[in-house]
């Protein structure tokens, strides 16, 4: 989704192959965990009423990113 501007020294096999930049935090994770969540939410769609958003929030280390997203979805 992003990185940040570290330069990964870590040496491992999944380290970041872009000079500069690296994942140095959940962001992965978090992707797994909401498109787990989007996966079973799927399965019981007709179950479900109304719409349901899932979203990642851009640049959220930084103070007002989720307002700055919110107020840029609606």
């Amino acid at each position: 989704m992003d990185a940040l501007p570290l330069e990964e020294k870590t040496g491992l096999s999944f380290a970041s192959q872009n000079k500069g930049v690296m994942h140095a935090i959940g962001h992965d994770g978090h992707t797994s965990i909401l498109l787990g969540t989007v996966y079973q939410l799927y399965q019981y769609k007709s179950r479900l009423k109304g719409t349901v958003r899932c979203i990642f929030q851009p640049d959220e280390e930084a103070d007002g990113a989720a307002q700055k997203m919110i107020e840029e979805a609606y």
